[in-house]
């Protein structure tokens, strides 16, 4: 049987934000032994729900699986309410019903050769749902292939593939390769989209002023759409492509380095944006795109770099690069509304810490993961990322604040309370939410993993710590840990449902576990 609510807690923390309360609540064997499904809430009533799947009863006719669920029903103020047992198809976000737990897709790739030349490439993919991991995994068998050339006969050269998962199609942005008999103009580019037959679609040719090479690209989600991580898909998505010029032998089509260009394209190969900027650091690493409403932040770290020339040299590279700017720009359709660069000594003199810590780590310009990025609502940007050791292991965590003309006004450093093997070898989750005059920075702190029954996943052991930030002075005050009882850790973060939004208030609730497993925590946290 569902327990009755064994812990209630309520603290108020003055430094940082204020721990509504905490309530914790025992599930039975059944849920353990299962997994949690789902957590919905209902924002008509406030109610949320906890749905367990506990038991798979099996493949019925190749598509439908039906389970055994326990639904817990809680109230507005996380109090439980009832608990449901059925029997019904199995339900999920990420799962096809009517596909079933395998299915496959014939369709095309696009690959380059040793030469650069496009190949496309038949291929089958595979997918097979696994029930610990709650997700289809995918394998890819490729099978015949052929190289297209243009309507003059010359190969085309791959800059860059898209795929659209679920048609079996891809869309190529190529450019053909010039031969002594056939000449071809480097600044034309164009996208050709092959359907499952091998029939080619030419998009419209696009080009450039200057001779361009492929600085860049991400895609652009469609409104309401969440991208997985490195997906390659653009079913639901737009193109960002990042040009910079390059050294080319025709004088007459050299640019300046400094000269960069930004596309957007439809996912079915169509110019929609284009906007031509210049840059002060033109060696520059963009290690993200971020798309706020109808704006793009580019970031990364940035040398000045080097002039162009007729003489092309493929250069080597030399190893971990030490960068000396960091370099953001923003785009706001066809218009660039900055770009700035700021260099390494501006960082050391805006560089805060909370006041009970030591030590100062800070950014050098080197070994640094880029790990996410937030914009405030007055249009400042949050730069967080981790420092690595010469060993390639996760060390400090960082925060660069850049005020909405994309200058620097704050760096911080952090050093983690947990540093064990997990956390060296895996990056530290980072989260930004924003008040009027504050925000509130959360890192997720890695105590190691707790092994699970044969086949199943690990459970990373984390748990949030937060601090807040004045936005007006840049200030930090000191971290706060969340879900400890007596300062030790006691509840870790569910790892496939962390938290939640509460739609009476706009709180947020962590939804943890003790370390057993037994023991659900909610924790509201209100950010003032």
């Amino acid at each position: 049987m569902f327990l009755a609510v064994l812990i209630i807690t309520t603290a108020f923390i003055t430094k940082a934000q204020k721990v509504d309360f905490e309530k914790t609540y025992e599930v039975d064997a059944k849920a353990r032994k299962g997994f949690l499904n789902e957590v919905t809430v209902n924002p008509n009533d406030k109610t949320t729900c906890l749905s367990f799947v506990t038991r798979a009863k099996g493949n019925f006719a190749g598509t439908k699986v039906k389970v055994n669920y326990q639904d817990y029903y809680f109230d507005a103020d996380y109090n439980f309410k009832e608990l449901k047992e059925y029997e019904d198809v199995y339900k999920s976000k990420r799962y096809k019903s009517e596909k079933g737990e395998e299915y496959s897709i014939e369709g095309i790739t696009v690959m380059p050769n040793l030469m650069g030349d496009i190949v496309l490439r038949k291929k089958k993919v595979n997918y097979k749902w696994n029930w610990y991991y709650s997700r289809y995994y995918k394998t890819v068998e490729l099978l015949d292939k052929v190289k297209p050339k243009d309507e003059s006969g010359n190969k085309l050269t791959l800059l860059k593939s898209f795929d659209f998962d679920e048609k079996g199609e891809a869309l190529a942005l190529v450019r053909p390769r010039p031969t002594r008999d056939n000449p071809a103009d480097v600044c034309e580019n164009y996208f050709l989209k092959v359907d499952q037959n091998l029939n080619f679609v030419k998009g419209e040719v696009i080009k450039h002023d200057v001779a361009m090479s492929l600085k860049a690209s991400f895609l652009i989600p469609h409104e309401g759409v969440e991208l997985e991580e490195g997906s390659n898909d653009i079913s639901e998505a737009d193109i960002c492509l990042i040009w910079a010029a390059c050294s080319y032998y025709d004088e007459k089509k050299l640019g300046k380095n400094t000269d960069f260009e930004y596309w957007r394209v439809s996912n079915e190969g169509k110019l929609l944006k284009k906007a031509k900027f210049q840059v002060a650091g033109s060696d520059w690493s963009i290690e993200e795109l971020i798309a706020i409403d109808q704006s793009l932040y580019l970031i990364g770290p940035a040398n000045v770099g080097k002039e162009l020339s007729t003489k092309v040299q493929v250069s080597a590279s030399s190893g971990v690069p030490k960068y000396k700017l960091y370099q953001l720009a923003k785009i706001t359709g066809d218009n660039v509304d900055y770009v700035t660069s700021t260099n390494m000594d501006e960082f050391e003199a805006k560089l805060k810490k909370p006041a009970s810590q030591k030590k100062n780590p800070a950014y050098s310009g080197k070994r640094f993961r880029f790990n996410k990025a937030s914009v405030a609502a007055d249009g400042s940007l949050f730069i967080c990322g981790q420092n690595l050791s010469g060993k390639g292991e996760y060390e400090d965590v960082l925060m660069f604040y850049f005020d909405n003309k994309g200058i620097l006004k704050a760096q911080y450093g952090v050093r983690l309370e947990e540093v064990n093997d997990a956390s060296k070898t895996n990056s530290t989750s980072q989260f930004i939410n924003y008040t009027k005059d504050y925000a509130y920075w959360t890192i997720w702190e890695l105590m190691g993993f707790k092994e699970e029954a044969k086949g199943e996943k690990p459970k990373a052991l984390v748990y949030p710590s937060i601090a807040k930030i004045n936005l007006a002075t840049g200030e930090i005050n000191d971290f706060v840990k969340i879900g400890s009882v007596k300062d030790k850790p006691t509840y870790f973060l569910q790892n496939d449902f962390p938290f939640l939004v509460n739609p009476a208030d706009g709180s947020q609730i962590y939804l943890g576990l003790n370390k057993k497993g037994n023991m659900f925590w909610f924790g509201k946290v209100a950010f003032e």
